[in-house]
């Protein structure tokens, strides 16, 4: 079976492309001219150089394979229309190249933020009313809206994992670097509940999601099944570092200025950062909790790795890579 991966050299695709391979399926991976290969350059892939708007290169990608992983996109940007340039745009471009070839699934990984937070600890499901509340949710929304165009074309699939954490990620970085310090911050006074997935597990459900035909047509959450807050999270690190913590109110407001002037830096360099007050829309939220009762009743998927396991392998590899 022939496979592409589009985003194969970021965190989530070098995993899936490197387990697709263990797999024995005949991997296909498209990269940008720029791209960093060093998480893939030891797998046995075939490069096709180019990019989401770049018609020739994504014939080429798309020829004679059997299954599409789309994980190519973005979740910094210097303005929000580049959300929609990328993240939707790209996906149309791309779904619309593959509607000829004889595909057994196109599989979009989407984002938890394409369905919006929730309200409380009650976990939303996939039939409640997605309301995305950044530019970047609503991109991703948008793009699993073109991608449900093309189901008389073929069968979809399309996941949308919680915060996915593990070696390689830098998205959680930030807070294991503090929590080194002995810090736990507490953003507005209060504490943050969230799912988390770690990527091997979210890579499992993915190929498992691919291969299955009760997930055709189908949307899903997918993440461990219960919540965590940041200070469960952060005490769980501070174990492995040895270390007590202390509790850091962050008022919000002192944050969010400090991300305008980030944020205008990064306007004026043309480098996106990690922080912009559109994702602080997101982080703003006390309750990012999603189900994962659909996903184990049509697929029997669990997550396996425990998040003390997980993340004590993923300090682990940071220390070992010298990122902490």
């Amino acid at each position: 079976m022939k496979v592409l991966v589009t985003g194969a050299t970021g965190f989530i695709g070098s995993y899936l492309s490197e387990e697709l391979v263990n797999k024995g399926y005949e991997v296909r991976c498209l990269v940008r001219t720029n791209s960093d290969l060093r998480w893939i350059t030891d797998l046995d892939v075939d490069c096709i150089y180019g990019d989401l708007f770049n018609t020739q290169s994504l014939k080429r990608a798309v020829k004679g394979v059997d299954y599409i992983y789309h994980l190519a996109g973005i979740t910094d940007a210097v303005s929000k229309i580049d959300y929609i340039n990328i993240n939707y745009q790209g996906t149309k471009n791309l779904i619309d190249i593959a509607k000829d070839e004889k595909l057994k699934r196109f599989v979009l990984i989407s984002s938890q933020a394409a369905a919006g937070p929730s309200s409380s600890l009650r976990p939303i499901r996939e039939t409640d009313k997605p309301k995305p509340i950044s530019a970047y949710g609503r991109s991703k929304l948008a793009a699993e809206s073109v991608v449900k165009r093309y189901i008389d074309k073929f069968p979809i699939t399309i996941l949308r994992p919680s915060v996915v954490y593990g070696p390689r990620d830098n998205g959680m970085l930030i807070l294991f670097k503090l929590v080194k310090k002995g810090l736990i911050p507490l953003l507005s006074h209060r504490d943050k509940y969230f799912n988390v997935i770690h990527v091997n597990d979210l890579v499992r459900g993915v190929i498992l999601a691919a291969e299955s035909e009760n997930s055709t047509n189908e949307t899903y959450f997918i993440t461990d099944n219960r919540p965590y807050s940041w200070a469960e999270i952060s005490n769980i690190a501070l174990r492995n570092f040895g270390k007590r913590g202390i509790k850091i109110p962050i008022p919000f407001g002192i944050l969010n200025r400090g991300v305008k002037i980030l944020e205008f830096s990064s306007k004026v360099f043309q480098h996106p950062k990690f922080l912009s007050t559109d994702k602080m829309k997101d982080i703003e939220e006390d309750f990012w909790i999603c189900s994962a009762k659909k996903i184990f009743n049509n697929l029997n998927f669990k997550t396996a790795i425990k998040i003390e396991n997980g993340i004590k392998e993923t300090l682990s590899w940071y220390r070992k890579h010298n990122w902490i």
